[in-house]
């Protein structure tokens, strides 16, 4: 994934290795792959413990999401 754009394909090409949910917990930097068989992949992929706002600020967020799918972030 080179970009925001890129994610609904990148979803798509995990679904096809067999992968039905995909969690990213940000507080821990980890990522958690789910499929079949209650089959678990978990990784830590590089990132430090992100800071969560404890103040919810939804119209910033579907602003910044908006401009990351479009590839802009």
């Amino acid at each position: 994934v080179k970009d925001g754009s890129d994610f609904p394909e990148y979803v798509q090409e995990i679904k096809k290795l067999g992968v039905k949910s995909h969690e990213v917990v940000l507080s821990a930097g980890t990522w958690i792959f789910k499929g079949n068989d209650n089959y678990v992949v978990e990784f830590q992929r590089g990132l430090e413990s992100v800071q969560v706002s404890t103040h919810p600020m939804p119209e910033r967020f579907k602003y910044i999401l908006s401009i990351h799918q479009q590839g802009e972030t």
